[in-house]
């Protein structure tokens, strides 16, 4: 999915055949400029619609969902724009709340749990994320199990899990299978509440919970976490926010959970209110399915190198519901650099890659996360220490994807020359795209690019940049 189209469909004027990054920075200026335009005053201390003495100002809701507020905005409208992304399960219709980031939605999910929850013991996915894991063990005695056995077990009323795995594992468990087992359990025990938690940042609105489950008992309560960055923010940077949306029969829960997110300042900022961009779940679900299958055709690429000790974790097509925008490049004892270089095998192999991107100016980011235009990268641990895995996050604009690829594999043959590898360029790129035109290539990473993209475009039937019908 081109950025410009994006643009458009969030109303910002743009070209279509201006540079990709050009684009990002006009909307992200038209948020900013929309914002600061808006905003005249600071909030107040909200007061009733009868009273003598007006407390407000002009740009302040007129609604009052609750007084207590030491400030006056309400982000139902966001939430219920939010919310269509989601349809009803078993008669149960869902609620989402705003927080102001991820972890402020889950630590505030946790302080609710921590009361709900009459047992202190949980179970998680063992490929969950670390610092959900980190807040958890903080309150629970965390049992981890590998998502293809995930169960509810003894007295556990809470199972907490990630859809896909954004770990080196990236996978999609089978998640219809592990919330059957858990609403079995919860049935047997029906005197007692169940929690399911399912992080599915990742997938964003490429996931639908009514996939995998269909019937609803009293005592089981589903909640969906995702970033309100990332995907679900357009990879655009201009708000921070977390969401969680509820199914459960018990009125209670969200109104307890809303409380909470008041008591510990957990709720959206004013200033993410205000720069967030309108969610539309249809464009954010195709936006996800075009980051995969970027991510999909480097992968193939990156595999197709089959360089030793250096193993690609990218699930197979035929086993996922939808592509991911996550690739990991694992590296073994083989592909290691020796034990008396002073660069771990993970920071080398992305030194090599990032040199090549310099080298031809290539739109690729140093960096976390995942959800944006431009491919970024990163090593998939802490910077000082010997991990052994470098995360490739798949930009969802084609161009800027297209763009990534050749530093990314470039850097790759270069890590593996230095280690004793000793791979002809020729040869390597012949290998990834088994074609006759690789004669044409005369071994120049300087010429590299223009020759990728022929490569590519007739592998995928003459559709490519150059073609007019592309993207």
């Amino acid at each position: 999915m081109k950025i410009a189209s994006v643009a458009t469909a969030l109303g910002v004027a743009v070209s279509q055949d201006e540079d990709p990054i050009s684009v990002y920075q006009r909307i992200r200026g038209h948020y900013f400029n929309q914002y600061f335009n808006s905003i005249q005053g600071v909030y107040q201390s909200p007061s009733y619609a009868d009273t003598p003495l007006i407390q407000t100002t002009d740009i302040q809701s007129k609604r009052r969902a609750e007084v207590y507020l030491r400030y006056d905005f309400d982000p139902a409208e966001l939430e219920s724009r939010f919310n269509k992304g989601h349809q009803a399960v078993d008669g149960v219709s869902p609620r989402t709340l705003f927080f102001s980031s991820g972890m402020s939605a889950i630590t505030t999910l946790l302080l609710y749990l921590a009361r709900a929850a009459t047992s202190r013991r949980a179970c998680i996915g063992l490929h969950s994320y670390f610092e959900t894991v980190r807040l958890l063990r903080q309150l629970f005695r965390l049992e981890a199990q590998e998502e293809a056995k995930l169960n509810i077990k003894g007295d556990a009323q809470i199972l907490w899990m990630d859809y896909p795995l954004s770990t080196e594992w990236n996978e999609f468990p089978d998640l219809s299978s592990i919330l059957k087992r858990f609403r079995t359990h919860a049935i047997r025990h029906y005197d007692r509440d169940f929690f399911a938690v399912i992080d599915y940042s990742v997938a964003a609105f490429a996931f639908d919970i009514r996939d995998h489950v269909s019937e609803l008992p009293e005592n089981v309560h589903l909640l969906l976490i995702s970033s309100l960055q990332k995907h679900m923010g357009y990879g655009l940077d201009l708000a921070r926010g977390g969401a969680i949306t509820i199914y459960s029969r018990s009125p209670e829960l969200p109104i307890s959970l809303a409380r909470l997110r008041t008591y510990s300042g957990s709720c959206l900022t004013e200033t993410s209110f205000y720069l967030m961009p309108p969610v539309i779940p249809s464009l954010i679900k195709d936006l996800v399915k075009d980051a995969g299958m970027n991510a999909r055709r480097l992968a193939e690429a990156v595999a197709n190198l089959s360089v030793d000790g250096l193993r690609l974790h990218y699930p197979p097509q035929a086993r996922t519901p939808f592509e991911t925008s996550l690739i990991f490049l694992e590296i073994d004892d083989r592909a290691a650099r020796s034990p008396e270089s002073d660069t771990y095998p993970a920071d080398s192999l992305l030194q090599y890659i990032l040199s090549e991107a310099r080298s031809c100016h290539a739109p690729v980011t140093h960096g976390e996360s995942f959800g944006f235009a431009m491919t970024r990268i990163h090593k998939w641990g802490p910077f000082y220490s010997d991990v052994r895995s470098v995360r490739i996050c798949a930009g969802y604009d084609e161009q800027l994807a297209e763009a990534a690829i050749e530093p990314i594999l470039a850097g790759i043959i270069s890590y593996a020359n230095s280690i004793g590898g000793q791979r002809d360029l020729r040869n390597a790129i012949r290998d990834v795209t088994r074609l006759d035109i690789s004669s044409q290539y005369d071994g120049s990473p300087a010429n590299y690019g223009s020759w990728l993209t022929r490569a590519l475009s007739d592998t995928r039937g003459g559709e490519g940049p150059g073609d007019p019908t592309y993207g």
